[in-house]
């Protein structure tokens, strides 16, 4: 009994330590670095309140969480490859993003007014992605 306590402690102590480290690394990002994460996480969670408004959420929640995760993944490599000056990476990532979420649309793992929202905000964050 007192090894599952023990080793529970343990893994709570390296979750909040890798958190600790995770948050103090998003602080210490340059300014503008940080207001692109902002329109990033508005997409994020945008595509996180469609899907679970979606009418497959209850029915086949396991493949629409694994379409947000790709679709979120995708965005958070455009935001990266952008970072790094690699713009033709970055559109193409925002476009395959916008694939999915059509692709979600049509599959009715999102709403066609949220998936159009959604794509708004990335437009707006991305004029010259041509999505």
């Amino acid at each position: 009994m007192m090894y599952r306590q023990i080793i529970g402690m343990v893994a709570l102590i390296g979750i909040s330590a890798t958190w600790t480290v995770d948050a103090t690394f998003s602080s210490a990002e340059a300014p503008h670095l940080q207001a692109g994460r902002d329109w990033l996480y508005d997409v994020q969670v945008s595509i996180h309140k469609a899907a679970t408004n979606s009418p497959k959420w209850h029915s086949n929640r396991r493949v629409v969480q694994a379409h947000v995760h790709d679709i979120n993944h995708l965005l958070d490599l455009a935001w990266k490859a952008a970072r790094q000056a690699n713009h033709k990476a970055a559109g193409r990532h925002v476009r395959q993003a916008a694939a999915l979420i059509e692709r979600a649309a049509r599959k009715e793992y999102l709403r066609h007014d949220d998936a159009a929202q959604i794509l708004a905000l990335i437009r707006r964050a991305w004029p010259e992605s041509s999505i």
